[in-house]
């Protein structure tokens, strides 16, 4: 693993990090904002009950509503306070998850990359079998020109025309192809005879038995 891929998977799980932790501080905010509502909503409710024995003068009722008022004064600045805390929150988490994306997005690009220059590698490869294919038929193809000058080899139908298909063997070799090759003729004849490796067809083709067991077959 290279210097460089340690070093964006790092800032991967740090960003990641970074947004678990302002979602954790986020919720810890939300429910500060929970209490403070309870703590309102108590301190009123005390107000209430006690509102009319503090006005005939009962000292208790008196004491509870002072308690009741400097509650509900203090939970109203807390629920201010953490508002604009979530608010705030809201924003550093919005930040984490963005570095978080971008993270994420530069470490795909270079995972790209690395399957990319894999890719041109493998297509070098393809290219050398082209190469070789390529000679390789020339080759076939020149021994089937030559097979023809034979005299009176090949048949010959009434009208005394001679049945070259079978020396030329294209159509033995398209069969021969594997049918991965479909998908780069797609508008190509539908070859009706059955995949046989090129090897085998050819020793089929002039009955002969084989120097040795056939090395290819089709894929």
């Amino acid at each position: 693993m290279s210097n460089e891929l340690k070093a964006l998977e790092g800032t991967v799980v740090t960003t990641s990090d970074a947004v678990s932790a302002w979602k954790t501080n986020q919720a810890k905010i939300e429910t500060a904002i929970a209490d403070a509502n309870d703590r309102l909503a108590k301190a009123e409710a005390l107000r209430k009950d006690f509102a009319l024995d503090a006005n005939l003068g009962n000292v208790q009722a008196t004491t509870a509503i002072a308690k009741a008022r400097a509650e509900s004064t203090n939970a109203e600045h807390d629920l201010s306070d953490l508002q604009h805390a979530l608010s705030q929150a809201g924003v550093k988490l919005a930040e984490a998850e963005a570095a978080a994306i971008q993270a994420r997005h530069h470490l795909g690009r270079h995972q790209a990359g690395l399957l990319m220059r894999q890719r041109i590698r493998v297509a070098a490869r393809i290219d050398a079998a082209i190469a070789e294919f390529s000679a390789a038929y020339s080759e076939f193809d020149d021994l089937g020109h030559k097979i023809k000058t034979m005299p009176d080899l090949l048949a010959r139908n009434l009208h005394g025309m001679a049945n070259s298909e079978e020396v030329d063997g294209n159509r033995r070799l398209r069969s021969a192809l594997p049918r991965v090759f479909l998908r780069f003729f797609v508008g190509a004849l539908h070859e009706e005879r059955p995949a046989m490796s090129l090897e085998a067809s050819e020793i089929q083709t002039w009955a002969l038995a084989p120097l040795v067991e056939p090395t290819t077959a089709a894929a």
